[in-house]
């Protein structure tokens, strides 16, 4: 079971639009309430925006689940790259984000998160790296 849901979350391309940072586009704003095609499971939720722990859990959903609307409607770039190291973002989504961001952007987010293709930000292993480990 664990197995079947990580080879189809692998196998689901990302959604990058090439249009994503023309502008002509209008982001969400306030709260929002996430498609059922991307917040599938549990009931429904709202999310603020405005705050940044719940733009990120947003930003994580979009990427991971998104199709291209949804990235052109939630996602700002600039939001985007600022909040890199705090999404926890499987490896093949981290990858082909932070492909785009060199190509059209011009800025390097290889962190060793992308290139080593873990799946935590460097935020987050640093954290873990530091708490002891209990003996079971």
């Amino acid at each position: 079971m664990i197995v079947d849901r990580l080879t189809r979350a692998v196998a689901q391309v990302p959604a990058v639009p090439d249009d994503l940072d023309d502008g002509d586009f209008e982001k969400v704003s306030g709260v929002v309430e996430l498609p059922v095609h991307i917040r599938w499971s549990g009931p429904p939720r709202r999310y603020d925006v405005a705050d940044r722990q719940q733009r990120a859990r947003v930003y994580e959903r979009v990427l991971r689940e998104g199709n291209e609307d949804d990235v052109r409607r939630f996602i700002r770039v600039d939001d985007l790259i600022d909040m890199w190291d705090e999404l926890v973002l499987p490896r093949h989504v981290r990858r082909a984000w932070a492909d785009w961001l060199e190509h059209r952007r011009g800025v390097s987010l290889s962190d060793e998160n992308t290139q080593r293709g873990l799946l935590l930000p460097p935020r987050v292993r640093a954290e873990s790296a530091e708490s002891p480990r209990e003996d079971r």
